[in-house]
């Protein structure tokens, strides 16, 4: 189980190397004991360090992107660009990482904060349909397959047990290979939603209904 642990998070190297230090010459059962105890106990500390840092990643993604960009240009721009000896093409360096710095951080911050468009109208259930699909769930299925049939919608992607993908807060089908619809986008984590909820601090979630066939 341990080894199991410790080769998820290290490299093959390390962990060949974790292995070989485990193995001590046999100088007595206590001291073999002893020995393989303390290498079981940095290798569970090792990976629950590393365990906080994923963690930590996961949850602080923006922030780490935004510090490495600014390291890197700092670094760049203080101990790189003074080497150059001549001046013209010191200053070059110093527009052109420039440049890809603000290029970068807008690109980012641009996929942040862009909302996404929701699907078009002909996706959406309106009157007598969306309201037969709320009351007969066992039927709602066939309902929603029967109206794509009908209005010849695009809809190739489906749900792991083959039933539509239907929002019942939207009363929308999810198409294929296109944007989420209001409720989808606010229920799941995509990049620009966990950036926004990193910055503006707030925790969106809508409850979506899932239709089984």
């Amino acid at each position: 189980m341990l080894h199991k642990r410790i080769n998820t998070y290290c490299s093959p190297g390390i962990y060949v190397a974790l292995l070989a230090a485990s193995r001590p010459v046999s100088l007595g059962r206590s001291v073999d004991f002893d020995h393989n105890d303390r290498i079981t106990h940095w290798m569970l500390h090792i990976s629950d360090i590393i365990e906080r840092w994923q963690v930590f990643g996961r949850r602080n993604g923006p922030l780490l992107i935004c510090s490495y960009t600014l390291c890197f240009y700092l670094g760049y721009m203080l101990h790189v660009v003074p080497l150059i000896e001549d001046p013209c093409e010191r200053l070059m360096n110093a527009i052109a990482v420039s440049a890809l710095l603000a290029m970068t951080q807008w690109c980012y911050f641009t996929a942040a904060f862009t909302p996404l468009p929701p699907p078009p109208e002909r996706y959406h259930l309106y009157g007598s349909i969306a309201q037969r699909v709320i009351e007969s769930e066992s039927r709602a299925n066939d309902i929603l397959k029967k109206h794509i049939e009908s209005n010849g919608l695009q809809v190739r992607q489906r749900r792991e047990d083959g039933s539509v993908r239907y929002c019942e807060t939207c009363e929308c089908i999810r198409p294929a290979v296109a944007p989420l619809c209001q409720g989808e986008r606010q229920k799941r984590r995509s990049a620009s939603q966990s950036n926004i909820s990193f910055w503006s601090n707030k925790q969106l979630a809508t409850p979506i209904h899932s239709i089984n066939s």
